[in-house]
């Protein structure tokens, strides 16, 4: 038994050290100590990652205005003189002021992406303040596991004698609506699909959904005395959600205050989130679509100040049967003193499906122009099947989001 613990063992360290020259060294650097207030615990480098993935680690710096999590591909350059562009990082959370100590930071769906090697990092604010950048990496997305990885489950399963007290191991497991509602607090349940938005005025851009009857922690409520509630979707999604819209579960006297971002100008008028009809509900059985997409691509890339520039998005159909209808695809940018969105048809039929596994190109009907915050961020979102024409295995993952910086002076 010793002998095959001291095999086992060679093995992890030579794949380890393997991985760490191909990828020019494993971050973060197991010699460095990890700030007690600000990391990731998991899932550490080397990984592989499948699914809605739990991200647990601190963010609780003295003073922290807010933290996020972001993620991009890995590209390994083909050697050490060739220099390759810098790829942006997408969006895993929205900015959170609420402290975090040992828990979960955030969820990212990973089949939201293509497999292959990606990291991901956290940053923590702190006004007058260099950021605190933590990332880990590599990391390995498979969401389409290999047969001999299926059949040999248990080479890619530590021993439970090997485990090491040190390495945090929360579950891997995608927890269930009821799972992530638990909680000792107040909570708010909807009683329509409700937007929840990035701040307290339908003036804010839709970072999610609450639907029909589903139920949700409350972190805080706005400060400007407007009533909405900031909440955690179950996909770890936060925003704030009107109080017209949901019923309120618990004792809120002592809620957090929390203050919403500079609001938006409006260009273009906000609706709510369309009711799903009862006749469009899933079934429990049979197979059913699934409509995802990868990155927005902007063109040109990166805007500029007073250039109009188009939004091109690639959906895929990762889901069991085809999609026969036509449903609406809907675009959006926000940022400072900056709104405006556009629906597109994507004119699918029952001649021209999108069937498991193919994927269709649709762009947005107009170009957006900014004609102000040169060298600020701003925020894309594409919302997928935004009529719910579609009856889908999967609602959670129709919210594609990405930024970029306006370049230019104005």
């Amino acid at each position: 038994m010793n002998r095959r613990i001291t095999l086992l063992l060679i093995g992890l360290v030579v794949f380890i050290l393997a991985v760490g020259v191909n990828a020019q060294g494993i971050t973060p650097n197991p010699n460095t100590p990890p700030n007690p207030n600000a990391n990731i615990s998991f899932p550490p480098p080397v990984y592989f990652m499948r699914g809605e993935m739990q991200i647990y680690g601190t963010a609780n710096l003295p003073g922290m205005a807010n933290y996020f999590l972001e993620y991009r591909p890995l590209i390994i350059p083909p050697s050490p003189d060739v220099i390759l562009p810098e790829i942006p990082w997408g969006p895993i959370s929205l900015p959170s002021n609420v402290p975090v100590q040992n828990g979960l930071l955030g969820i990212w769906n990973t089949f939201t992406v293509a497999d292959g090697l990606y990291e991901i990092r956290l940053t923590v604010n702190v006004p007058g303040q260099d950021p605190v950048i933590v990332t880990v990496s590599p990391l390995r997305v498979e969401n389409s596991p290999s047969d001999f990885a299926l059949r040999n489950i248990q080479l890619f399963t530590l021993p439970g004698n090997l485990a090491v007290e040190s390495v945090v191991t929360p579950p891997l497991q995608p927890v269930t609506t009821e799972e992530a509602t638990t909680t000792t607090g107040p909570t708010v349940t909807s009683t329509v699909d409700a937007n929840v938005r990035a701040g307290d005025d339908t003036v804010y851009s839709v970072v999610g959904v609450l639907r029909n009857g589903t139920s949700a922690p409350i972190l805080g409520i706005s400060s400007r005395g407007t009533g909405w509630y900031y909440i955690e979707l179950p996909n770890g999604t936060r925003g704030f959600i009107s109080p017209s819209v949901v019923t309120v579960n618990g004792n809120t006297s002592g809620l957090q205050q929390i203050t919403p971002p500079p609001r938006p100008a409006a260009t273009s008028t906000p609706t709510s989130a369309p009711t799903r009809s009862v006749t469009n509900t899933p079934p429990t059985t049979g197979s059913l679509p699934d409509l995802g997409g990868a990155l927005p691509s902007l063109s040109p890339n990166p805007p500029s100040c007073g250039t109009p520039f188009n939004i091109l998005i690639n959906l895929a159909n990762i889901g069991s049967a085809a999609v026969t209808a036509p449903f609406l695809v809907g675009f959006e940018v926000s940022g400072p003193s900056y709104f405006q969105s556009y629906t597109a048809n994507a004119n699918v039929s029952s001649g021209s499906p999108i069937n498991p596994g193919g994927n269709f190109v649709v762009g947005s009907p107009s170009p957006f122009t900014i004609t102000s915050g040169g060298g600020q961020t701003f925020t894309v979102r594409v919302y997928i099947d935004a009529n719910y024409a579609i009856t889908e295995s999967n609602e959670g993952n129709n919210i594609i989001t990405t930024t970029f910086v306006l370049s230019g002076g104005c």
